[in-house]
């Protein structure tokens, strides 16, 4: 079973690399646009719960320029490539992003810490559902 879950996480990984280059973009701007946009102030505290990697946290850190944005996500994987792609960015755009390993059922936060939580995709992963969302009301 140990052997399977590594296998399907580093193929989801590698998969949800590439799907977040091309098909992911349209849906952040449309979910930003529809959602966030009349809600977000720039000094905004924002939680991407399952952010996968790391593109809608991106999107977000570039309009609330002087809050945070942290981009929480249990696989350990998608963490490390989105901190090394935020290294690599030398424009200093996501000064304001942090990718932290975490499950959705323990964020590492201290309560209210967040203006605003967002959960894209990742809900249905979650292995306890009822205790994500309560930690997310009390992000």
């Amino acid at each position: 079973m140990g052997r399977e879950k590594g296998l399907y996480q580093k193929l989801t990984e590698e998969f949800i690399w590439l799907d977040s280059k091309y098909s992911h973009p349209p849906y952040h701007k449309r979910l930003i646009k529809e959602v966030f946009s009349p809600a977000l102030d720039k000094k905004d505290r924002i939680i991407d719960i399952g952010c996968g990697a790391g593109g809608l946290s991106r999107k977000l850190a570039q309009i609330v320029t002087e809050g945070e944005v942290v981009g929480l996500d249990i696989s350990e994987g998608y963490i490390k490539k989105s901190n090394r792609s935020k290294e690599r960015d030398k424009s200093g755009e996501y000064k304001n992003l942090v990718f932290t390993h975490a499950s959705a059922e323990d964020i590492p936060y201290p309560d209210n810490y967040f203006d605003h939580a967002v959960v894209s995709e990742s809900f249905s992963f979650w292995s306890d559902r009822e205790k994500g969302l309560a930690e997310a009301k009390g992000s």
